[in-house]
Formats: structure tokens, sequence, C-alpha cells
């Protein structure tokens, strides 16, 4: 496989992990990412009864963390990958059997729930592969209860423009970009962070990151 040809496909199991790959694609996202899973989740004002819609959860990984922050929250997960939601109920098998925790194959553009169902939708790294995302956003704003938060984490245009596998399918994002779009899209930043750290590549190595998140209400 020419370099060119493995950066294509690991942009592929970046935006859907599938087949052989998913699994260890799975793994590698949650180590490169783990920090900004939870400083976003830790970003978040958590309440008993929360309902809470992750678009993007992977293999689910950290539904543990989401459900110790308050009492009696719910959970829903929704994914374009079918490998990671059966990875993700397997890893979560406790909590899918008691019915706190359900996940399901979808998209952010066509969620399968009613009007005004959560409380909270967080999503991580999943914006960049929203070919319309206003329309994304739509379905978000549709599906939030009134005064309801979007948490929305990603890394930065100008770090991720030197990452050689984004030039495949990725869309990025300067801090300017993410207000500018929340606020076409009717919402409202109640808070928003910039960090730095140290941390795990998709492709192994250690080198600095950075990543933005946004918390914003309908």
């Amino acid at each position: 496989m020419d370099q060119q040809h493995d950066w294509k496909h690991i942009a592929g199991q970046l935006r859907c992990p599938s087949g052989a790959n998913a699994t260890e694609t799975g793994k590698r996202m949650n180590e490169g990412n783990e920090r900004m899973n939870h400083a976003a989740i830790d970003f978040l004002s958590w309440h008993d009864n929360d309902h809470v819609l992750e678009i993007g959860p992977g293999n689910g990984a950290f539904v543990p963390l989401m459900l110790s922050k308050a009492a009696d929250i719910r959970y829903h997960g929704v994914d374009h990958s079918p490998e990671m939601i059966a990875e993700a109920t397997a890893l979560n098998e406790e909590t899918v059997a008691s019915g706190t925790t359900h996940f399901r194959q979808g998209g952010s553009d066509n969620l399968p729930f009613p009007d005004h169902t959560f409380d909270k939708i967080i999503t991580v790294n999943t914006i960049y592969f929203w070919e319309n995302p206003l329309s994304h956003l739509a379905e978000i704003k549709r599906t939030l209860k009134p005064g309801g938060l979007l948490c929305l984490a990603l890394r930065s245009k100008s770090f991720m423009e030197a990452i050689p596998f984004t030039v495949y399918g990725f869309n990025m994002y300067a801090a300017e970009d993410i207000k500018n779009l929340l606020a076409d899209a009717g919402f409202h930043i109640k808070k928003n962070t910039y960090h730095q750290e140290e941390s795990m590549s998709i492709t192994g190595e250690s080198i600095p990151k950075d990543f933005l998140i946004f918390v914003a209400a309908v």
C-alpha cells in the first residue's frame, strides 16, 4: 500500500470504522482523543435525569463517564458504523440491558428521535464529516428540548491542516468559523474553551495537539 493510499484509508476509517480495521481504529481514536472527550464531558453542566444523545460514540468507551456525572442519566448513541454500534453495545452490556443506554446506527442529519427529546447532545470530532453542517445542526436543534445544550468539540483548522490524511474528505474549522456556524443555525454560545495537549496520533506517534469545545443553547 503506497503512502497516499494509506492516508486515504485512514481518513475513511476515521469517518466510518469498518471491516477488519474497525476495532483497532476505535481503540486508536479513544487513545488519541481521551483528554478531549473527558474535557468535553466535564465542560457540560450535568443534572439528575438528563436525557443525553452522543453523535459518533465510536465503541462507547466514554459512556460510563457520562452516566457517572449525575443520577438517572439516560443515554442514546448514534453512529454511522455498525461495527462500532456492536462494540459499544457489548462494552456497555449492563447499562444496555438495564435500559439506561441505547445505541443505534444512523447519522446526525436525520436523527431518529421526536422533537425536543434531549437535554444535552454531545459530539466530538464528527463535524469534519458533515457535508452540510447546517442540516446537521438543524436536526440537533430539533431534537433538543427548549434550553437544551449542544457540546461540540473538534481539533482546530490550523492543527488539522498539518495532518496528511485530512485532505481526504475532512472539512476543517477555526474557532471563528464555528461561532458563525452556530449563530447561523440559531444557537447561542454559552461558553467555549481552547486546550493544547501532547497526545497520541492515529498512527501511534506522540504529537502536540489542540482542541476547541463549544457549549451552545437553543
